[in-house]
Order: structure tokens, then sequence, then C-alpha cells
């Protein structure tokens, strides 16, 4: 089967839009760690004040 330049255009599209999900997915990915760390934070120093009253 013979690939187009048409084909490789197409591919290389999607190549690109793959490339943009993965990096999106990779920024979801390290928000979320963000926010974990955040939120575990908050959490610890909230569980040390009622320890503390």
């Amino acid at each position: 089967m013979l690939i187009t330049e048409k084909d490789r255009k197409e591919l290389q599209d999607f190549q690109k839009q793959l490339m943009t999900l993965f990096g999106s997915l990779d920024d979801i990915d390290k928000t979320s760690s963000r926010l974990r760390n955040e939120a575990t934070e908050l959490y610890l120093k909230n569980d040390k004040k009622l320890d503390e009253t």
C-alpha cells in the first residue's frame, strides 16, 4: 500500500494532535498532584489545630 502525500500530512496532523493531548494530560496530572498535596497539607494543618484545642 502506497502512502500518499495527503496520507502523510494527515498522519503528521494526527501525531501533532496526540502530542497536544498527551501534553494536556501531563499538565492535568501535575495539577492534580499539586492539588492533592495542597489538600493533604491543609488537612494536616487543620487536624493539628483540632488536636491543640
